[in-house]
């Protein structure tokens, strides 16, 4: 949003203007996300009172919980670590620019946000594999991907451009807020599932093979079935 506050026109024809259009969109997503985040921490407090109310919890929930305070600590290193690296990189490139795979401001998250992202998914992947030991019911399961999808979301938000970038990020945020508060995830998935819908129509028009194909037919499956759980629930 920042980015594009320095690239307003102050004109008339506020909504014909690209740069300013953008600036419109980036506002209006900063203040559905801070909304979400608000309905998730209230959704979370409630949550979380109601298993303190009740008298014991399981020994799997309890590893559970203790293997994802484990990653969450060798997370801390390892992202201090790429911090520092990106840094020194883009310090290096800037004083010395090289000729080769020169860094530029055009798109800022390629030196720390990508790398960081990429992480984040493997920690969920991790977390994914745990909750195994929990439970292996296949509705839970799904559920408790959400995670992995609004992180990839979130990844994937970066290579796009314009308001599928916005729509990406607010319904990453939504279907992750969404697995403790149902309206939300039935929105967020409902609403996933119609973009992938949307995107696997233009490849299909395109004239794509199914493998290029195979990521929109697998997150419009995948979110049609979330969407499902989150009706039935």
């Amino acid at each position: 949003m920042f980015k594009d506050l320095s690239e307003l026109s102050l004109t008339p024809n506020w909504f014909n203007i690209k740069n300013d259009l953008q600036f419109t969109y980036d506002l209006v997503t900063s203040v559905l996300l801070f909304y979400l985040i608000y309905l998730f921490q209230i959704q979370r407090t409630k949550f979380y009172k109601s298993i303190e109310n009740s008298k014991t919890q399981s020994s799997s929930i309890s590893k559970f919980i203790l293997a994802k305070k484990w990653i969450a600590t060798a997370l801390v290193p390892i992202l201090l670590i790429i911090a520092v690296y990106s840094f020194l990189s883009w310090s290096i490139d800037v004083f010395q620019p090289s000729e080769i795979n020169p860094i530029s401001f055009k798109n800022i998250n390629n030196i720390f946000f990508e790398q960081f992202f990429n992480i984040l998914i493997i920690a969920d992947v991790i977390l994914l594999l745990f909750s195994f030991f929990h439970t292996d019911e296949f509705h839970k399961v799904i559920r408790n991907s959400g995670f992995i999808i609004s992180t990839i979301l979130i990844r994937i938000s970066f290579s796009v451009s314009g308001i599928i970038n916005n729509v990406l990020i607010v319904s990453a945020i939504g279907l992750l807020a969404g697995l403790i508060f149902t309206p939300l995830l039935i929105v967020s998935s409902g609403g996933l599932a119609v973009l992938m819908l949307l995107g696997l129509i233009t490849r299909i028009k395109s004239n794509d093979n199914f493998l290029v194909s195979s990521p929109a037919i697998f997150y419009l499956i995948l979110n049609s079935y979330i969407l499902y759980l989150g009706i039935n629930q």
